[in-house]
């Protein structure tokens, strides 16, 4: 491994290639070797030897691994696939020679665990804390709000969770999400419609998404018995149609929305400006 290393000190590309490859089955020098080259294994043989003639390009066995998610972890799954030595990409910033990107795929994957675990841990801090302001809420919201900063530098997040309309935006938001009143001391899904349509007809339109997106139309037509939800959508489809200033749009949490709840975010990227 000292020669792989001084090679790649020198910025020459080394291929080490194998007689056969078993994913299951390896020794701590191979697995060093597909390790250190972007978990892209080569394969050379009588077989490829066969290919190289007949097609007048060099022929490899490629072996690599995909990571796939399962769950919070991420897992290797080994694939073998009959290549060209021409397919290869050489990367000189990394100083890697592979058919497979590996790295990246793995990079981005653990980015997306990173972000769907601290979206959990807004939706949870919300349902525990949401509907009061206490000193251990104030303690978790800005551990929580500097783990958020850290991750989306571009989206603001405000000193108070409880600062509003803020709070207000994002309660009715996830409460329209799970279905039931989340950041309200309330006991229905239908009692929240009332607070939105009365104190937060800003936020109308990712509350009208979110509902139809986990699909609670039937929920509250069952909870409005006096049918007062199903007047205040007339008169907030009518409202919107118009442009009547009092639902102009604020879009000011729209990227927070989006984050919240991915299944709005292509309604939210396409919202017009009034």
């Amino acid at each position: 491994m000292r020669g792989y290393k001084r090679y790649r000190s020198t910025f020459g590309w080394l291929i080490w290639v194998f007689e056969g490859f078993d994913p299951t089955q390896t020794r701590t020098a191979e697995e060093d070797i597909f390790y250190l080259n972007n978990l892209n294994a080569f394969v050379v043989n009588e077989d490829t030897l066969a290919r190289s003639k007949e097609a007048k390009r060099m022929a490899l066995d490629c072996w690599y691994a995909v990571p796939h998610r399962k769950g919070r972890l991420i897992a290797n799954e080994w694939v073998m696939e009959k290549i060209f030595l021409d397919q290869l990409t050489i990367d000189p910033d990394r100083q890697l020679v592979f058919f497979h990107d590996y790295q990246s795929r793995r990079e981005s994957l653990e980015a997306e665990l990173d972000v769907n675990l601290v979206r959990q841990a807004f939706h949870d801090f919300w349902k525990e804390h949401g509907a009061r302001e206490a000193p251990e809420a104030k303690v978790a919201w800005a551990a929580l709000r500097s783990r958020m900063k850290s991750l989306f530098p571009a989206m603001w997040l405000p000193e108070s969770y409880w600062q509003g309309p803020f709070h207000g935006a994002v309660s009715i938001l996830l409460s329209a999400r799970y279905g039931r009143p989340v950041g309200y001391r309330l006991e229905r899904l239908i009692q929240v419609t009332n607070v939105a349509f009365n104190a937060y007809k800003a936020y109308l339109r990712p509350f009208g998404w979110t509902l139809k997106a986990f699909e609670h139309d039937e929920l509250l037509l069952e909870q409005d018995r006096k049918g007062t939800w199903a007047r205040q959508r007339e008169a907030i489809r009518r409202g919107l149609q118009n442009r009547d200033e009092v639902y102009r749009p604020d879009q000011q949490f729209d990227r927070l929305f989006a984050f919240l709840i991915p299944e709005i975010g292509k309604q939210l990227s396409r919202a017009s400006q009034w």
